[in-house]
């Protein structure tokens, strides 16, 4: 289970067993909505604040909350049509200002926005909201039905990842402008909400973090009081017999891998197609000229969810085996009954077929994605790149044997003549080297890193990671595997 902060915090507990965004999605469409629609036996309104639309919508659709008896969705932030004779489900961060939000929805005892209220909290409500919902109008307390704490602070992006969204953390970590008691407010919201993880999954893990390295001592430190904290509050909290642990990793520790190329879906499509927010717009050529599509790239496309974390060699092997399935089953022996015909014609007997239309269109759009990824890959020199990171990071050749500088030094200038590379794939390329390389002679290294002709933005950049990493930023791989 991974997190996406400026900070990796990884758990490895229940892998095996666990799908987090199914976990999730129970708590709130089954334990949430549809118990409250089962005891009231009826439709009802349910309002969200921003916090809980953005986890929300990472779990379930619109239809999914309609099928549980939602009527209707709305935004706590927004003014909002009463409908008194209807229930109500709140879902909303546990704040001051969101429950004054709420006591004015009530605020005229002659006139509430709605009937019976349901109230969930997003996570952990402090003092000040539980002082403010007790001196809240009796009109609204006295339609309290239901107070709870789902522990959900957080995005549930796939079955073992989760994110917490915050954008500017990595800036808050370690930039030398922001002050200390800014990144210490970060690090305990970043606690807060991996007890909100490890409550939704039932889990309370051992804690591990390098000795010696303080903002990773700080950071596991704190959240190990919270969690205490939580099963303190929390009497029928019961966790996994057979404990998680919890490793609490500094970006500064591991400055080389999200700098390497990846070659699985995923990371290609991302990192070579331009894909934003989950969703990505390309021209494809159809019988009927050039047209442009868009392809969502998320847990409601199965195919994506199977083939993301697969080399994209594979994803193109396995799309082509299942369309030659396709051709010689039952249903498609219109294609050919068996004779031999390539992936072009087999693609243009299924569109016949109205059965395997949206089937197609899905196999179809992923061997689009990962041609076009690799066209790329393989046109641009980032397979002739990516071959050196791995020799860089691992410190052998492809035939295991030790890797010498004097070779690294002329691969890489090299590489770095090729015009087809552009000046961020090299500044790439050029960072895996020196962060790896910390046992070659500075005057070589230097050598190669001029070869790379870094612009002045790219040469900050590598000036302000020593920010991240410090005195270690050298230091990444400890190569003894190396030669000189």
């Amino acid at each position: 289970m991974s997190a996406t902060t400026g900070t990796t915090v990884t758990s490895v507990a229940k892998l095996h067993d666990v799908d987090l965004r199914k976990v999730v999605q129970d708590k709130v469409l089954i334990q949430m909505v549809k118990h409250v629609t089962q005891l009231t036996r009826g439709w009802v309104v349910m309002v969200v604040d921003d916090d809980a639309t953005r986890s929300l919508t990472q779990v379930a659709r619109m239809s999914e909350l309609t099928d549980c008896g939602v009527s209707l969705l709305e935004r706590m932030e927004l003014e909002r049509q009463p409908f008194p004779e209807m229930n109500v489900v709140y879902f909303i961060a546990p704040t001051a200002a969101n429950v004054r939000r709420l006591a004015r929805d009530f605020e005229d005892p002659n006139k509430p926005k709605y009937n019976d209220v349901y109230l969930y909290f997003l996570y952990h409500a402090g003092e000040e909201a539980l002082s403010e919902l007790k001196n809240a109008p009796q009109a609204l307390l006295q339609r309290l039905k239901a107070l709870q704490e789902v522990n959900v602070d957080f995005l549930a992006v796939e079955k073992c990842a989760f994110s917490f969204g915050i954008h500017e953390a990595f800036h808050t970590l370690y930039s030398p402008a922001v002050k200390k008691s800014e990144s210490e407010k970060l690090m305990e919201t970043v606690s807060n909400k991996l007890v909100s993880v490890c409550a939704t999954l039932e889990e309370y893990p051992y804690v591990r973090y390098q000795a010696g390295h303080t903002r990773m001592e700080t950071m596991a430190q704190m959240f190990q009081s919270k969690m205490n904290d939580y099963l303190a509050q929390n009497s029928t909290f019961s966790y996994a017999p057979k404990r998680g642990t919890l490793l609490f990793i500094d970006r500064g520790q591991d400055m080389v891998t999200p700098l390497m190329h990846e070659s699985t879906f995923q990371a290609m499509t991302y990192d070579l197609l331009g894909v934003m927010d989950d969703h990505i717009t390309y021209e494809a050529e159809t019988n009927s000229g050039t047209t442009t599509k868009t392809a969502f790239l998320n847990e409601n496309d199965k195919q994506w969810v199977e083939f993301r974390h697969t080399h994209i060699a594979k994803v193109s092997t396995e799309i082509g085996k299942r369309m030659t399935a396709l051709s010689a089953s039952n249903a498609g022996t219109s294609l050919g009954r068996g004779k031999s015909t390539d992936l072009q014609a087999m693609a243009a007997g299924l569109r016949e077929l109205p059965e395997y239309r949206e089937m197609l269109g899905k196999l179809s759009q992923h061997l689009f994605l990962a041609g076009k990824a690799m066209d790329i890959f393989t046109s641009t020199g980032l397979l002739e790149a990516s071959n050196i990171e791995q020799t860089l990071a691992t410190g052998v050749e492809e035939s295991g044997k030790k890797l010498k500088h004097s070779a690294v030094a002329k691969q890489l200038e090299d590489l770095f003549k090729d015009p087809k590379l552009t000046e961020n794939d090299r500044f790439r390329v050029a960072v895996v080297f020196a962060l790896t390389q910390d046992t070659m002679k500075e005057a070589e290294r230097n050598k190669v890193m001029q070869a790379a002709k870094l612009s002045k933005k790219h040469e900050t950049i590598l000036e302000n990671m020593v920010l991240v990493a410090g005195s270690e930023l050298y230091k990444q791989n400890g190569n003894s595997l190396i030669s000189s």
